[in-house]
């Protein structure tokens, strides 16, 4: 617990069988006992002026890129759209190239034969890559949305925000400008536009 002196951050942990929060923490934190009394002023701004935002509640109102636990649900996304099927192996280089533009996968040498299985495995991003040129992302967002994600939970926690899950119209509206591939690439490996809180992700 001491080497988290000063960092930033939180966890949840649920009841996978019931939804239940057993546990919840937002780090840094305040001593919320010092509410039941009389504090200074001093006590207070330095609450409330602390650029780090103790009184955050970072499972519940921050959201963050995903990442590669973002993935199950492009899976997910793919094989409902019948894009792939889960035991076809296609070839994963480190590299894909999409116009003038060259997206990376984490294994420098890349990772070779792969099907859904190994891509979960190993969290393949080529394989994404190649499966995310056939998938809309209105469609990848509305299965995003099936498993819990861009809404509030529902669970009695007041202030939950409910992050996002980007659409062709929203980014439209957002920057004026319409939706591309290179969008799409960055969005199957949870990053780019899709937004969540950590609680959200645990559910889902």
């Amino acid at each position: 617990y001491e080497a988290l002196e000063g960092k930033q951050g939180s966890a949840v942990v649920l009841d996978v069988k019931t939804g239940e929060v057993l546990a919840m923490v937002s780090r840094p934190s305040y001593d919320p006992s010092a509410f039941s009394k009389r504090f200074t002023t001093k006590y207070w701004n330095s609450i409330i002026n602390n650029d780090k935002k103790p009184m955050l509640n970072r499972v519940i109102q921050e959201h963050y890129a995903p990442a590669s636990t973002f993935k199950p649900i492009t899976a997910l996304a793919a094989l409902e759209e019948k894009i792939i099927d889960p035991a076809k192996k296609v070839y994963c280089e480190p590299t894909f190239q999409l116009g003038n533009r060259t997206f990376h996968d984490w294994r420098p040498g890349g990772h070779g034969e792969t099907d859904m299985y190994k891509s979960l495995r190993e969290s393949v991003d080529v394989y994404y890559y190649i499966i995310g040129m056939d998938l809309d992302i209105d469609r990848l967002s509305y299965y995003a949305r099936e498993v819990g994600l861009g809404a509030k939970t529902g669970i009695r926690l007041s202030r939950e925000i409910p992050g996002l899950t980007p659409t062709k119209e929203w980014k439209q509206k957002r920057y004026g400008q319409r939706w591309r591939k290179g969008d799409m690439l960055s969005c199957v490996i949870g990053q780019s536009y899709f937004l969540v809180t950590p609680l959200q992700l645990a559910v889902a």
